[in-house]
């Protein structure tokens, strides 16, 4: 998923500014690795790995799919060493519909014109 994130989702012009206080080293891949160009197929790679079958996390795929970009990784030691993705959503650039969905048409129609954005 790092790949994957850091290779196709990274924010190219931020990702310089983020510093992880515990970064994440990735040593385990191999250097010829396949890494997915499409999140539906990283998706599929992480549900065969997974013994639940279940594959990219479903908050991550959403703030992906709303065109959230990566700015860092790091390593949580206090929470099993889990990874923490740093995603950064600009959402002036969120479709008018997805927008809707999580404000109501009456908050997304008012956030659209304070940023003066197009209906």
């Amino acid at each position: 998923m790092v790949d994957y994130l850091s290779r196709y989702r990274a924010d190219a012009g931020l990702v310089s500014r983020v510093r992880p206080r515990r970064p994440f080293r990735d040593g385990t891949s191999a250097p010829d690795a396949r890494v997915p160009r499409a999140l539906d197929e990283l998706s599929g790679q992480v549900a065969r790995l997974e013994p639940d079958g279940k594959g990219v996390p479903v908050l991550l795929r959403h703030y992906l799919r709303l065109g959230g970009r990566l700015l860092g990784v790091s390593v949580d030691r206090e929470f099993a060493n889990a990874l923490d993705a740093l995603i950064m959503v600009d959402v002036r650039q969120v479709p008018p519909a997805a927008l809707a969905r999580y404000m109501g048409d009456s908050g997304s129609a008012a956030f659209r014109a304070y940023h003066a954005l197009s209906p």
